[in-house]
């Protein structure tokens, strides 16, 4: 158990019933208290201090996160919400982390193969035609949001140089809202055939094509683990925020421009934690290499629902 879980399992108003963590290590707990199920996530400090965080920004960046996800409850989509259990808040700080307590969405994370990529597609699009309804809200606070990334990598430096003035006027014409920035198969859950969008973790304002493409980093893989891309997964899930949102076929062009971008963004936070990855980079290039059979694919898909 990490420190200070049991004092801020002491700010519940009841007796904890039940406690388990949903993964390995830094994942958060479900938490079963006085007839109801939560979530209970644990910010550290000192591993957000690595990104750029003070102690007083990640306070206000989650803040933020908690605001924005009470505003989505109340636009009827279904994503984790605050619970204000812990003294009357939803956010705690308690020996050197910033807690966090949210409702606890259930299901099964979606598997890789078998998953219906249309189907996670027409999640994002839901999740994008609520933010756009939300009041107006300032930029989350954060220490750099991905146009700001700035990989020290040689090779995801020079992509990122590339693609940086048409990737500006892109951004500055296409429209934004509220994004979840991971919006992966990893953080879709089934539940009895419903699918829900977990760990909003990453969310901030953003262009809504980016969080398409910035999905797509993972879903269109050849398998999770791969450095390479399959086209077809791309179309996919393409096809089916389409149905929801529409598409025009030069948007397929963006969203491949947008998964470089990602790849520079999580490039450049693996550096910021000392960290080494070098499968970053190699998915980098391969996104680029393979960006015409990405973008043709898609657009092919997004006519074909048009």
């Amino acid at each position: 158990m990490p420190p200070g879980l049991d004092d801020v399992l002491a700010l519940l108003a009841s007796q904890v019933d039940e406690i388990v963590q949903l993964g390995e290590a830094r994942r958060p707990w479900r938490v079963r208290y006085q007839g109801r199920v939560a979530t209970l996530r644990r910010n550290d400090v000192a591993h957000f201090a690595r990104l750029g965080f003070t102690p007083e920004l990640l306070a206000a960046s989650l803040s933020w996160l908690h605001r924005t996800l009470t505003d989505l409850a109340s636009a009827g989509f279904l994503a984790p919400a605050p619970i204000r259990d812990l003294r009357g808040a939803s956010i705690a700080a308690v020996d050197g982390a910033v807690w966090e307590l949210l409702s606890y969405v259930p299901g099964e994370p979606m598997p890789w193969d078998g998953g219906d990529l249309r189907a996670a597609g027409r999640l994002l699009a839901d999740l994008h035609r609520a933010s756009t309804k939300l009041p107006a809200r300032e930029q989350r606070p954060l220490p750099f949001p991905y146009m700001a990334a700035a990989p020290a990598h040689a090779d995801a430096a020079r992509i990122r140089a590339a693609i940086s003035e048409e990737l500006h006027q892109i951004d500055a014409a296409t429209e934004h809202g509220v994004i979840h920035g991971d919006a992966t198969q990893a953080n879709v859950v089934s539940d009895h055939g419903d699918l829900h969008l977990v760990d909003f973790a990453l969310a901030h304002r953003g262009a809504l094509l980016f969080d398409v493409g910035s999905a797509l980093w993972r879903n269109a893989r050849t398998d999770p683990a791969s450095s390479e891309y399959e086209p077809a997964r791309a179309a996919a899930f393409v096809a089916g925020y389409a149905s929801r949102r529409p598409l025009a076929a030069g948007d397929a062009h963006a969203i491949v421009l947008y998964m470089r971008a990602r790849g520079a963004q999580i490039q450049h936070r693996l550096e910021l934690r000392d960290g080494t990855d070098p499968t970053v980079v190699s998915r980098l290039l391969a996104v680029d290499r393979q960006c015409k059979m990405l973008e043709d694919a898609m657009s092919d898909a997004i006519v074909r629902e048009n």
